[in-house]
């Protein structure tokens, strides 16, 4: 999209909101720096999940592993690891993208900012 295309769009905007379209990309620029931080809160919360559910799937299965009721119920040990796998895969499915968006609105606000007003226009 083009400059020409998009300071319509802004205006358009702005009216809507009953504000000017330079207002309206500074409170957008400066939002970015706030949703950084929300990814990063974020990225650690999920992070640290994975890394104590890991610490406890190691002990589950210690304390599977050396008891006798598993081998008579025919269960697994490997089970205590479930929650940590399945955790992990969402993890791994949502790391890249919180990444993505946490060097987005740090680095580049800007382009942030813009994103998210096409996002609202579309």
């Amino acid at each position: 999209m083009t400059q020409e295309q998009l300071v319509p769009l802004l205006r358009e905007l702005a009216e809507k909101l009953g504000t000017t379209v330079d207002h309206l990309w500074g409170v957008t620029v400066a939002q970015a720096s706030a949703n950084g931080m929300f990814y990063l809160c974020w990225l650690l919360l999920l992070t640290t999940t994975v890394i104590v559910l890991f610490c406890f799937s190691k002990k589950w299965y210690k304390k599977a592993k050396g008891s006798e009721g598993w081998k008579r119920e025919q269960v697994s040990p490997y089970l205590a690891y479930m929650p940590f796998v399945f955790l992990f895969v969402i993890w791994a499915i949502a790391f890249p993208k919180i990444v993505y968006q946490l060097i987005t609105a740090f680095y580049n606000p800007e382009y942030w900012a813009l994103q998210n007003i096409l996002n609202l226009i579309q």
